[in-house]
């Protein structure tokens, strides 16, 4: 029986995707959650954990055990820089490496999701996300 709860959906179509990527980027060794930390650092070089939460929405303790997985593989490292607020974030050259093996791998998924949905559909997914996330409570 089909819901009419929006949560229950997203999260529904959440799983969905999450297991699409996780499939895609399995030859290499790493889930989506990981990839995605991995491509918001290289976006955002030498943010402090604040930041990082901040813009993916995650709980500082979150996000912290996230970044130990991946400073443990040796693709970031954290650092306290004298003088200024917070530990901050980078990746390191093997993380670098790994973004650039994971790219190929996760355009595949994307495309799978572009393909299923077509043109408008990709749009409109866009726009409705960005929607919802101007609730930011």
């Amino acid at each position: 029986m089909k819901s009419t709860c929006f949560c229950i959906n997203l999260r529904r179509a959440s799983r969905i995707l999450t297991r699409l990527y996780d499939d895609e980027l399995a030859p290499i060794g790493i889930p989506v959650t990981q990839y995605s930390l991995l491509a918001n650092i290289l976006r955002a070089p030498n943010s402090n954990l604040t930041e990082l939460a901040d813009e993916l929405y995650l709980e500082r303790t979150t996000l912290l055990r996230n970044l130990k997985i991946l400073q443990a593989a040796g693709y970031i490292s954290i650092s306290h820089i004298k003088g200024e607020a917070g530990n901050k974030v980078s990746l390191t050259e093997q993380g670098r490496l790994k973004i650039e093996e994971a790219r190929p791998y996760w355009e595949k998924a994307q495309q799978k999701v572009r393909e299923t949905l077509g043109d408008k559909g990709n749009t409109e997914l866009l726009l409705l996300l960005d929607s919802l996330q101007q609730f930011d409570i």
